[in-house]
């Protein structure tokens, strides 16, 4: 599924796979550095609309803890991709463990 996620470039999107009853999301650039996992409200000085940046940034996070999606950034170095944990407005990178 292609999903709009303004705010850091014109037309960026996300992208949900589901196979097998697993999902994972390719997140593009609306992630650019694990800090910005749990400091969410951070953004790249790339990001060309600051508060729509935030809100798209924590409505992919939001969907990942919700969905137990991987979430698979364009610019993590390895282990480049890690599952999220939802702790209140704040989320957390969970990069051992899948789905339970």
């Amino acid at each position: 599924m292609i999903n709009p996620s303004p705010g850091h470039t014109p037309g960026h999107i996300h992208v949900t796979l589901e196979s097998k009853g697993k999902r994972a999301l390719f997140s593009g650039d609306a992630l650019h550095n694990p800090v910005q996992v749990p400091l969410w409200k951070w953004n790249s000085r790339f990001c060309e609309d600051q508060a729509v940046a935030r809100q798209s940034r924590n409505k992919i996070l939001s969907q990942c803890a919700h969905d137990h999606a991987l979430l698979m950034p364009a610019h993590f170095a390895p282990p480049h991709a890690a599952y999220i944990k939802a702790r209140g407005d704040d989320f957390e990178l969970d990069w051992d463990h899948g789905p339970r």
